[in-house]
């Protein structure tokens, strides 16, 4: 266990170099499917949002900061504005609206009203190691402990004496 340890595990955590160098021969293997940029802007009532709507739909519509001021001036609960990068299915309601360019209506949701605003479509994109950190380190162990036993089958042969193992059998 010590040794495996010392050899896969612990090495593929703190040697970053070589999970970079992993990270970069393998980087099909680790990749974003189309995605979209979404902006999510959560009302706590309809009139908010219908007031936030109007806004952003305008042609000269107000910096992100100066919305949530305004909006925000009677409680800090009125309207939170999230970005996110939503694959296909993680986000019904956006799937169902259809990945296209644009502001949605408003949207009522467990007592919450929503607009999202897809800003683009992503295409298929290599995640960055940041990004698939947990699987990469995991895959880098796996090949680490493939390398290990190839080398040790190498130096140490295993010969078997058939007729020994029948004795025992």
């Amino acid at each position: 266990f010590d040794l495996t340890d010392k050899m896969v595990w612990s090495k593929a955590v703190k040697d970053s170099a070589g999970l970079a160098e992993f990270h970069e021969k393998n980087k099909a293997k680790y990749m974003w499917t189309e995605r979209c940029q979404t902006t999510v802007y959560e009302c706590s009532d309809a009139a908010t949002a219908g007031e936030v709507l109007k806004m952003i739909s305008k042609k000269k519509r107000p910096a992100e900061d100066e919305l949530i001021k305004t909006m925000n001036k009677e409680s800090q609960l009125k309207l939170k504005i999230e970005h996110h990068k939503f694959t296909k299915g993680e986000q019904k309601t956006l799937d169902s609206l259809g990945w296209k360019p644009g502001i949605s209506p408003v949207i009522s949701i467990d007592k919450k009203h929503m607009i999202f605003e897809v800003e683009k479509i992503l295409p298929p994109e290599v995640k960055t190691l940041q990004e698939c950190r947990g699987v990469a380190t995991a895959d880098y162990q796996n090949s680490l402990e493939a390398e290990w036993i190839a080398g040790l089958r190498n130096k140490y042969p295993v010969s078997i004496d058939r007729e020994a193992l029948n004795a025992i059998r």
